[in-house]
């Protein structure tokens, strides 16, 4: 599945489009999003918001380019924005250009984890050049846990507006 927003190739981690703001005429996915089985995905210049977590089940190539996180809303008191399951084949997970805003905290449950990455990261992985807010979730930003034997993942020139709990 490929989605090109109307803002595809555009920035969302600078300029006009870094803001906690949804502006009309912005392509809007408001939904869970699950891949899984084998499949790509590819995310480019859209707006998530509402219920519109990530999971990464089994897949082979993820990547969110050019997207907006805001006001998105969590369904457990550990949530996650995106997650990926433990899977033995890697995957390649690619995370640039993109903001994630302040989201909601309701009724005890939060971000707790902004990127939750049990499954085994690919060569050529990365997350690069993204804005991440101080609320964007209450506890760690981005968790690698593990990674391809020899494969080399990039996390690189990312703005944290705070920085004691980026990256574990």
């Amino acid at each position: 599945v490929k989605i090109r927003g109307v803002n595809s190739g555009i920035s969302a981690a600078t300029g006009a489009r870094k803001t906690q703001k949804i502006d009309s005429g912005e392509t809007v996915i408001s939904g869970k999003i699950n891949v899984s089985d084998g499949n790509v995905m590819e995310l480019d210049g859209v707006t998530l918001t509402g219920d519109a977590a990530v999971s990464v089940l089994k897949s082979k190539n993820v990547a969110l380019t050019n997207c907006k996180f805001v006001d998105v809303v969590p369904t457990a008191k550990k949530s996650y924005l995106v997650k990926g399951d433990k899977q033995e084949e890697p995957a390649k997970l690619i995370i640039e250009n993109c903001f994630f805003g302040d989201n909601v905290e309701t009724d005890g449950m939060a971000y707790y984890n902004l990127f939750e990455l049990n499954t085994v990261l690919a060569d050529g992985s990365r997350i690069s050049n993204n804005y991440f807010a101080k609320a964007c979730c209450n506890h760690n930003l981005i968790n690698v846990y593990n990674v391809a034997d020899g494969a080399t993942v990039e996390i690189s020139n990312n703005h944290f507006e705070y920085s004691g709990n980026a990256i574990r």
